[in-house]
């Protein structure tokens, strides 16, 4: 069971991948993961390698914080991805909070946390790096707030 799940994640996570290639310098290619649970490329079958960090700034706590600062959500983006891409990163892991940019049936909906992930997305592609979406089941806006409280109150905010 396990292994068809992450043979799952893997491909919908490297068709993203590759569907946003096509919006920069990186050529589209498709990946599936092997017998062993090895992500390979399909074109020349060696193993998936990219160097990257997780990513958090459309979502949760780093979007409240970074709006609470007084920051420009897109000009934050812009900047990271640029000092990432300075630092050799290849890629950028994002989790997508589904609640954030779905309704409780799973259709998105067309608000700022979407038009954010588009934006890093594009970011990423055109400074040729991958995004890698891992989604992640969103606690509700009520634990973005708490959370946001409380490391606002550790801080002595």
């Amino acid at each position: 069971m396990l292994s068809s799940v992450r043979r799952a994640l893997a491909g919908m996570t490297l068709a993203v991948a590759s569907a946003c290639a096509a919006f920069g310098d990186l050529p589209p290619r498709s990946a599936y993961c092997d017998g062993f649970g090895v992500l390979r490329w399909s074109d020349d079958r060696s193993e998936v390698a990219v160097f990257g960090v997780n990513y958090y700034t459309p979502f949760h706590v780093e979007y409240v914080e970074t709006g609470r600062r007084g920051f420009d959500h897109k000009e934050v983006i812009r900047r990271d991805v640029a000092n990432f891409r300075r630092l050799g990163l290849t890629a950028l892991r994002v989790h997508c909070f589904d609640r954030e940019i779905s309704d409780k049936d799973g259709r998105l909906l067309d608000n700022r946390h979407l038009d954010l992930l588009d934006c890093l997305i594009a970011e990423c592609a055109s400074n040729g790096m991958w995004t890698v979406l891992t989604p992640i089941a969103g606690w509700g806006r009520a634990a973005t707030r708490r959370t946001a409280s409380a490391a606002a109150s550790a801080k002595g905010n």
